[in-house]
């Protein structure tokens, strides 16, 4: 379920929590890369719901790409 991400504030409070995954001691990857594919989801969800400055938050959201984790496609 998607939690619309509207507010810089949830962006970065989301943005830390990632980051916080990734900087573990034991880096989860697996779970790091499935809240990036959330973030982006809850980002773009706010922006199509009214969020307070969509530009911003597009902008800042594709920050997630620069934390560091290993990230697998299939």
């Amino acid at each position: 379920m998607a939690k619309p991400i509207r507010t810089k504030k949830q962006l970065n409070e989301r943005l830390d929590y990632i980051r916080s995954i990734a900087e573990a001691e034991w880096c989860n990857s697996e779970k790091a890369h499935v809240e990036q594919d959330k973030l982006l989801r809850d980002v773009l969800v706010g922006i199509t719901s009214g969020a307070e400055n969509p530009v911003y938050l597009a902008g800042r959201a594709l920050e997630v790409f620069n934390i560091e984790f290993s990230r697998w496609y299939s």
